[in-house]
């Protein structure tokens, strides 16, 4: 039976500075790609207050 839990996750990063957060959270989805993992739509963002920003990448694992 294949868990389907461990095939799925969710790539987070939390930041004040909107360029410092694009870059990490691409930083974090390039090295699970190159563990095998692939991109599942795309990065959603979201302003959480006057200097608060958080990223989220759905990612699969075949």
């Amino acid at each position: 039976m294949n868990n389907q839990a461990s095939n799925y996750k969710i790539v987070f990063c939390e930041s004040s500075n909107i360029s410092r957060g694009v870059e990490t959270i691409v930083k974090n989805v390039n090295q699970l790609c190159s563990n095998g993992w692939k991109t599942q739509g795309g990065i959603s963002t979201m302003r959480t207050g006057p200097d608060s920003y958080k990223f989220f990448q759905a990612m699969i694992k075949d």
